[in-house]
């Protein structure tokens, strides 16, 4: 990943020229008008000349989460005033709600979860197992919704109906089981 496009031979762009398409609006902006008043315009460099790109970069770097979430807010705004279309995964909040994840996210946090259900599990084998009936007790009150979920025989025909369908089908049955899972643990 490169935080601006290469330059190439012949490429006379100023810096404050080069950036992706994904660029922030008023980022563009700004840096553009910073290499104006330096002298510059859009084809010869002025005394300070920077990559909307490596701007975007060093202030998402030094500001974290605050400073990006402001700027998505800017620069949502300015698009939509623009009537630009704005990406769902650039609009605060909204993307919480709205976003929808990738098929690796998906994977990611199915497989994730299964393993939480069997780290709980095992730690209730363990605690039967040893008489502890104090600490599974805490682990029934705590993990409770973990311990409702699919028993081994359910959890292993999900597995061959994953296992034997396509791609997308894949996908929303590990996004059903995912809800039903977010469901369960919201108390853990």
């Amino acid at each position: 990943f490169r935080i601006m496009p290469p330059s190439y031979p012949g490429d006379l762009r100023p810096e404050s020229e080069r950036y992706h398409r994904s660029a922030r609006t008023w980022t563009k902006t700004f840096t553009r008008g910073l290499n104006r008043m330096t002298g510059g315009d859009e084809f010869i460099e002025g005394t300070v000349s920077i990559s909307p790109e490596v701007f975007d970069h060093a202030v998402d770097t030094f500001g974290g989460g605050l400073v990006r979430f402001l700027e998505d807010g800017v620069d949502s705004l300015i698009k939509l005033g623009k009537s630009e279309e704005v990406p769902v995964r650039q609009i605060p909040f909204y993307r919480r709600l709205r976003y929808e994840s990738s098929d690796y996210q998906v994977r990611g946090d199915y497989y994730g979860a299964l393993d939480h259900i069997k780290r709980v599990r095992k730690a209730e084998k363990a605690y039967i197992k040893r008489g502890s009936r104090a600490e599974l007790m805490r682990l029934r009150e705590r993990h409770g919704g973990v311990l409702g979920m699919a028993n081994d025989t359910q959890q292993r025909r999900l597995e061959r109906q994953i296992g034997t369908t396509e791609r997308d089908a894949q996908v929303r049955l590990m996004n059903r089981w995912l809800r039903r899972y977010y469901e369960m643990t919201e108390g853990d």
